[in-house]
């Protein structure tokens, strides 16, 4: 079975190719360079083209724009990557009927309520054109009755040079003992790629359908993550300060984006990761990721 991964050589991407062999799938990835297929999947043509060419029973879509200040200042730009690709996938499947689609949406809808888990009902709020541009992502999405959107906040290690991840950052400034503002006010469920990936594929494999949030049992903020990793890893972290994720920006965000999962996890019958286990399988991935 080909499973056709877009943004195959993103964080999420190399997760899911990591992954796939485990659920009988062979991944074939696809961006805009760096891949076994490299185009723009904004372009309809190009990309019925290559699912054509592909053939594939699982299309996972991991494309987007995730930058807030290029989403703003690039409204249009942002609109094909978000919104209209998924458009294009969910409508390519829902008429052939045959081809699975896992579509990776956001968490970036909820503001002002700390550490709250929010579940697939809660009300959105969109601050932003990523936000926007996401959520019409999701609803494209919907289009086809049998597609799967994960909610989500992954975390982990892409190894692209000068274009570090969070937690790359994040160590890269311990290591060198580096001052760093660590966010006392931006909650989060973040869960490691790695084990997002088996969940989605886990949801596939159980037939789900529709709107489900992927993350960790718990929201914790940043400052609180930062320094459970620094611990388990044993870095000093005594040079860092706290913050607030407003200050010094001008693009209205949210800051509450904690994931009720608990539909998930009654669906595939056990418990997620809490915030302490994923902590630990970022460890070590660490591990592996520094002598890469």
């Amino acid at each position: 079975m080909n499973a056709l991964i877009l943004g195959g050589t993103g964080l999420l991407g190399k997760a899911f190719v990591y992954r796939s062999a485990d659920f009988g799938y062979k991944p074939i990835t696809l961006a805009r360079k760096g891949a076994d297929i490299n185009i723009d999947a904004s372009v309809k043509e190009n990309l019925y083209s290559a699912i054509e060419s592909v053939k594939p029973t699982l299309i996972i879509n991991t494309i987007a724009q995730t930058n807030l200040q290029s989403c703003q200042e690039s409204p249009r730009s942002t609109y094909l990557i978000n919104s209209y690709i998924p458009l294009l996938i969910a409508l390519y499947c829902a008429d052939k009927k045959n081809i699975k689609f896992c579509h990776i949406s956001t968490d970036h809808y909820f503001n002002g309520d700390k550490n709250k888990l929010h579940d697939e009902k809660a009300e959105v709020i969109l601050k932003n054109e990523y936000a926007k541009t996401k959520y019409a992502g999701e609803c494209f999405a919907l289009s086809d009755p049998n597609a799967l959107i994960l909610r989500t906040n992954i975390i982990g290690f892409r190894n692209w040079k000068n274009r570090p991840t969070f937690v790359e950052w994040v160590l890269e400034n311990l290591i060198k003992e580096n001052s760093i503002t660590m966010f006392n006010d931006f909650y989060t469920s973040s869960l490691d790629a790695r084990t997002c990936a088996r969940i989605a594929f886990e949801l596939l494999d159980h037939k789900a359908m529709g709107l489900f949030n992927v993350g960790s049992t718990e929201s914790s903020s940043k400052e609180s993550f930062i320094t459970m990793l620094a611990n388990k890893l044993k870095f000093d972290v005594s040079n860092a300060s706290v913050g607030s994720v407003h200050s010094n920006t001008d693009i209205p965000r949210c800051d509450s984006l904690g994931l009720d999962v608990s539909k998930a996890e009654k669906f595939l019958g056990y418990e997620f990761p809490a915030t302490h286990n994923v902590v630990d399988a970022i460890a070590k991935e660490y591990e592996l990721y520094k002598n890469d």
